[in-house]
């Protein structure tokens, strides 16, 4: 990620691959990140991104946008790979992210970002606003089969700026309507509007 000062953030993921009776599962020890200067030069020591250690764990959808105040703030979406064998009891799939500031210190811990975790999920995107906050949309298959995309909007440090919104909602029409990618666009007041 691109940051306003020239530097940019540059983050992977991280862990060995480890084999299991349904063959080799990456075993997460969480993802890192670096600072780099605009001369492509690394600076500082690598920071652990996430808490993500369970076996199992497919790391999606990661993304991240630069915030006004200098920082910055990168999402993911932790889902169980059934490659892996069978779902742990108690485990959801989640959306999440972290906030950190200009220096690469976390602004509080790791948010889950919709409220809802026991249905299928998928196209987590997070969007910078006009406001210095952000957004985090996503889809997601409410009771009946239909698909919806839902949105919520956060301060720069995280702080949750607004409920959790429909954007839109499509009856099931016999497809996967999650593979249907849906866009914000920023509005001059700061208010996010979304479209497909």
């Amino acid at each position: 990620v691109a940051l306003g000062d020239g530097r940019s953030f540059v983050f992977w993921g991280n862990g060995p691959v480890v084999q299991t009776a349904n063959g080799p599962v990456i075993n997460p020890t969480g993802m890192k990140g670096r600072f780099v200067t605009s001369a492509g030069v690394p600076t500082g020591a690598e920071i652990t991104v996430d808490t993500v250690t369970r076996m199992g764990v497919d790391i999606d959808d990661v993304n991240a946008v630069a915030l006004a105040n200098g920082g910055f703030v990168i999402g993911w979406a932790e889902q169980w790979d059934p490659d892996n064998g069978t779902r742990p009891v108690g485990f959801n799939d989640t959306f999440r992210f972290q906030v950190f500031g200009a220096s690469g210190g976390k602004i509080g811990g790791e948010f889950v970002v919709q409220t809802e975790t026991s249905g299928v999920s998928n196209a987590f995107k997070l969007v910078e606003l006009a406001n210095g906050g952000f957004a985090a949309y996503w889809q997601e298959r409410a009771p009946g089969g239909v698909m919806e995309t839902h949105v919520r909007t956060f301060s720069t440090y995280g702080g949750e700026s607004g409920t959790e919104t429909v954007l839109t909602s499509i009856a099931n029409n016999g497809t996967d309507g999650l593979d249907e990618i849906y866009h914000l666009a920023l509005m001059a007041d700061g208010k996010v509007m979304g479209f497909g």
